[in-house]
């Protein structure tokens, strides 16, 4: 899983990187800069991946699943009540996670969140 992330982040990236074959503190490298840096917001979750997570204060975290949210909770995901969640919200997945999304990296959803255990691809 590691090698497909690393050439689905490294095609998603290509600024961030000239190779397909560097070691992972390549990586760490960009996610801790991301995750440090700006504060990235959203107006909603139509155009953002699946597997995305956001929050729309400091305590929850939603999955984004196929444009709909599902609250993270220790004893799994479950469907947010529309008061739960507002807008702007914080983009959690750092930016370069979210293009490797895009570009196809096939994310593993929880079965709680969807009634089944899925591969996206």
């Amino acid at each position: 899983r590691f090698t497909l992330f690393r050439e689905t982040w490294a095609k998603a990236n290509p600024d961030l990187t000239d190779s397909t074959t560097f070691l992972a503190p390549v990586i760490d490298a960009a996610l801790h800069k991301e995750r440090t840096g700006p504060e990235q917001f959203c107006d909603t979750v139509d155009d953002m991946p699946s597997g995305t997570f956001i929050s729309n204060n400091e305590i929850d975290a939603y999955l984004v699943f196929e444009k709909q949210l599902f609250r993270w909770t220790p004893a799994g995901y479950e469907r947010p009540k529309k008061e739960q969640i507002s807008f702007p919200a914080r983009i959690l997945t750092p930016a370069s996670v979210i293009r490797s999304l895009d570009a196809g990296y096939p994310v593993k959803i929880h079965s709680s969140a969807i009634g089944k255990q899925a591969n996206l691809a």
